[in-house]
């Protein structure tokens, strides 16, 4: 969530990233179903660079792109320091950008040559904060928008807190799908999967000042015609991230940290946990519930990943100062069985790092790694699937600007 980065601006130390240091894009052979590469973020919040990986963590490009890419590649808008990275399926090899806070602009990029196809405003006159973005075909992609448009109605599609729809072949912005509200909340969505036909939507609840927020919720919107076609109420979970889908696409999981102020502390640590759900039904029904508190005593973050259908990697929620240390496990889903794998450096006071772990990426599947980005020691953690747990491997350091990096993304 990007509402706190003032706080994490204050802790990172800015590096000075320069046009000189980009090394541009790589050669990442096809693998057919199985990712080409990793894309990893780093930032420290005030600049960000992104660095290709071949699949088993060997660095390929250490700064493919950073915030001082204009002079290298002609960018119209220079980076911010809150940026993602996700995959453009349709045109393989290219990277799509999302400038979130500050910025609101998609960057649409070739990995192969670092060459800028086109970038899209997508703030529509207002601070719309996207989060992500989700590509169905070469005609359509969706990107949530937490923000909300306090005078809405100067240009089109400009409402916000809702799902704007992109055409990407342009690209330009082709419509908006609004999203279902509570009285005092803004629907607040924090992610979108694609599960068959539909796009399932997470929905976070939140106060326009983010000062609350309510039960969460997963709406199904089709991507055929834009409609909703369910609504799916998260009763007793909070501050909801975005569904996964398992490797056999027979389960759904989705993670809740409930809601946090703004040094990252839980408030009502009894509303974090993770659900599973029947992607088979429709809509999908929920399996079982599994109590953050009661697993991994303590919060958790609104993120996992799949490692096989019944293996997740669960990062712990960890305020900023605080007495414990932000840790990364596994869980069995299959028998419970929680194992720690990581814990995070301290500071350089000594105390808890704070959200230590960002990103995960697995595609154990095809015999790659597991990446988690360990922004306390500023390198990414390995590990490797082993008769059903995961090994650890000797940690990638990018290099590059030396940024901490925030995000993995498989492409």
């Amino acid at each position: 969530m990007t509402r706190w980065l003032g706080a994490w601006a204050a802790l990172l130390s800015a590096c000075n990233v320069t046009a000189q240091s980009v090394s541009g894009g790589a050669d990442l052979p096809e693998r057919g179903d199985c990712p080409r590469g990793v894309a990893v973020v780093s930032s420290d919040y005030v600049s960000s660079e992104v660095a290709l990986l071949f699949p088993s963590g060997k660095v390929a490009s250490r700064a493919f792109l950073s915030s001082a890419s204009s002079a290298a590649s002609g960018l119209a808008a220079a980076f911010s320091g809150d940026i993602v990275v996700d995959a453009a399926p349709s045109r393989p090899g290219e990277l799509v950008i999302v400038d979130r806070f500050g910025t609101n602009v998609l960057t649409f990029v070739d990995s192969r040559t670092a060459a800028v196809r086109a970038q899209l405003p997508v703030g529509t006159g207002f601070e719309a904060n996207a989060q992500q973005y989700v590509e169905v075909d070469e005609r359509s992609a969706y990107v949530p928008r937490l923000g909300q448009n306090a005078a809405p109605g100067r240009e089109p599609f400009d409402a916000g807190s809702d799902l704007l729809v992109i055409d990407p072949s342009l690209p330009a912005v082709v419509g908006s799908v609004p999203l279902p509200r509570r009285e005092g909340y803004l629907p607040a969505p924090s992610g979108v999967t694609q599960v068959g036909e539909d796009l399932l939507v997470t929905l976070q609840h939140a106060r326009p000042d983010f000062s609350g927020m309510d039960d969460g919720e997963l709406v199904g919107v089709s991507t055929l015609d834009r409609s909703i076609r369910y609504r799916l109420a998260l009763r007793g979970s909070k501050n909801c991230g975005a569904v996964e889908l398992s490797p056999s696409r027979k389960r759904l999981a989705v993670a809740c940290e409930g809601y946090i102020d703004r040094k990252g502390a839980v408030l009502e640590p009894e509303t974090s946990g993770l659900l599973l759900l029947d992607p088979a039904q429709d809509p999908p029904a929920e399996l079982q519930r599994f109590s953050a508190v009661e697993l991994f005593d303590g919060p958790i973050q609104a993120s996992l990943e799949f490692v096989s259908d019944e293996l997740l990697l669960v990062k712990t929620q960890t305020a900023q100062g605080s007495s414990q240390d932000n840790r990364l496990f596994s869980l069995r889903l299959d028998s419970g069985e929680v194992t720690l794998l990581a814990r995070a450096a301290r500071d350089p006071n000594g105390a808890g790092f704070g959200i230590a772990f960002g990103g995960m990426s697995c595609a154990s599947g095809c015999g790659d790694p597991c990446f988690v980005a360990d922004m306390s020691r500023g390198q990414l953690l390995r590990f490797t699937l082993q008769g059903g747990a995961l090994a650890p491997l000797d940690p990638v350091i990018v290099g590059g600007a030396g940024l901490p990096p925030t995000g993995v993304t498989t492409f």
